[in-house]
């Protein structure tokens, strides 16, 4: 009986271990060459992202964006003259892989898959550059050097119109003048003249001569009499409340020491004459 519970409970791991773990990789068949085919590029041509197939065996499905001058295009645009670059997803069927080694040709041109996801189920790849009839350059950008100018065509990389700068009158900045290619736009700038500074005046004043407070008089001719400036009014001036006094070098009046002396002689001639007056109207009345 233990016999037959342990063959029982044996056979139950095994068929858990089949049922929950599927098959690794290596077991999975690897898928080792993809052809596409159906694509088609050419001016006019509808550009689809269904496009392309493959009766290769191990591939679910194939599906591809469209790319003009580095920018995806929507599916169903038309195409036209340029480059193209097309990005392609490629899905394994259950029981395959796809490896950094599988091998996809698209327009008779081989490449290896860029890389895997999901384990190998999942194949991306990018093509080169793929062009249609001949590149008319609408699309461009223009470049430069400090000496010449070009166009760069953004469908095909091509380069064209080079020629050398043609410049305009110029404009003044900042004492400057700045020249602008009318072409490309590129601008050169010659530095004006630098100003000049001023010469520091080094000039000596001259002295000024003293004035003479003294008035040169006319010269007179031979035989005439040299007129003598007139005395000046000594009554015009005066020294405080005195007129009529020349006053001296000190500013005082020279009668000044002398009229006390005189004031006092007076008073005593007034007071004697009035005491005789007085004694003799007295006799009288005796």
């Amino acid at each position: 009986m233990k016999k037959l519970l342990a063959l029982i409970f044996t056979a139950m791991l095994f068929l858990a271990s089949f049922f929950a773990f599927p098959a690794s990789a290596e077991e999975e068949k690897k898928i080792a060459r993809v052809e596409l085919t159906g694509g088609s590029l050419a001016d006019g041509v509808t550009l689809t992202s269904s496009a392309f197939t493959t009766s290769a065996e191990g591939v679910a499905s194939v599906s591809a964006v469209w790319n003009y001058n580095g920018y995806p295009l929507a599916d169903g645009a038309k195409a036209r003259p340029g480059d193209y670059m097309i990005d392609l997803t490629l899905t394994a069927a259950p029981g395959y892989v796809f490896t950094e080694d599988t091998v996809v040709s698209v327009f008779g041109s081989e490449y290896k898959v860029h890389w895997t996801e999901d384990g190998g189920a999942t194949a991306i790849l990018n093509t080169s550059r793929l062009t249609v009839g001949a590149c008319s350059h609408d699309y461009y950008k223009i470049e430069s050097d400090e000496n010449r100018h070009w166009k760069v065509c953004l469908t095909c990389f091509a380069t064209f119109g080079e020629g050398e700068h043609t410049y305009d009158s110029g404009k003044k900045e900042g004492g400057d003048t700045v020249y602008t290619c009318t072409v490309c736009g590129h601008t050169k700038t010659e530095p004006g003249a630098p100003e000049t500074e001023k010469p520091a005046d080094t000039t000596v004043p001259k002295e000024t001569e003293p004035v003479s407070v003294t008035e040169r008089l006319p010269d007179t001719a031979a035989g005439e009499e040299t007129a003598t400036p007139a005395k000046p009014d000594t009554a015009a001036v005066t020294d405080g409340a005195h007129e009529g006094t020349d006053p001296d070098e000190s500013g005082k009046s020279p009668l000044l020491p002398w009229i006390l002396p005189i004031a006092l002689i007076v008073a005593f001639a007034v007071g004697g004459a009035a005491a005789f007056l007085l004694v003799r109207k007295k006799a009288g009345k005796n």
